[in-house]
């Protein structure tokens, strides 16, 4: 009875289910009031949008909320509000075309950016591994072959974890969007890669 270790290794993609979207709203004014009463006034047109678009507001949160001084460097001496805010749903790409539509149509001084993701990702995960698993096992029986022997277990095996963040829960399901006219909403959301190592001690005989 032997023992031989040997990594595998698999990698998959996946279509990304859900999006978080990150919206920032920014004004300035010759006075902190100024700066935040514009400011107070595109939250509230980017607030009601959401609720117009099947947003419960509720499920939306607040990332950062705050008026900056005029710096020495700045030339127009102003101060600034800054007010960011965040929702995760379903990969919607009309949702976001009807985002940026709004935005354009109201005149909101706002910005947002996206991040694509699994709602899942555990699943994804073990699926991947398992492939690993088979990869290490593959080679393993290759080298058993050739010495005369065969795989008959498995000693131990090792993979390295890191933890991500787990958005299945915060997900605010919306009724589906219409399509609409741009061709942007023809397009397919983000693929997530999903990448596995694993380290396993084969026993052979």
């Amino acid at each position: 009875m032997g023992k031989i270790k040997i990594n595998g290794s698999a990698k998959k993609e996946f279509k990304a289910d859900i999006m978080k979207v990150d919206i920032s709203i920014a004004t300035a004014g010759e006075t902190a009031a100024s700066a935040i009463n514009k400011g107070k006034k595109e939250t509230e047109k980017l607030l009601q949008l959401l609720v117009d678009l099947g947003f419960e507001l509720s499920k939306v949160s607040m990332e950062n909320d705050h008026v900056s001084s005029p710096s020495r460097y700045d030339d127009d001496k102003c101060y600034h509000f800054e007010k960011e805010i965040s929702f995760t749903s379903s990969a919607n790409l009309a949702l976001l075309e009807s985002i940026s539509d709004g935005i354009i149509r109201n005149e909101i001084n706002a910005t947002y950016d996206e991040t694509f993701c699994l709602s899942n990702i555990e699943s994804a995960k073990k699926s991947v591994l398992q492939d690993a698993l088979l990869d290490s096992k593959k080679k393993a029986e290759i080298i058993a072959e050739t010495l005369g022997q065969k795989v008959v277990g498995i000693e131990s095996a090792k993979c390295d974890e890191y933890e991500e963040e787990d958005l299945e829960e915060k997900v605010h399901y919306l009724r589906e969007m219409p399509a609409g006219s741009s061709l942007a909403t023809m397009l397919s959301p983000d693929t997530i890669s999903v990448d596995k190592s694993i380290d396993v001690t084969w026993i052979v005989e």
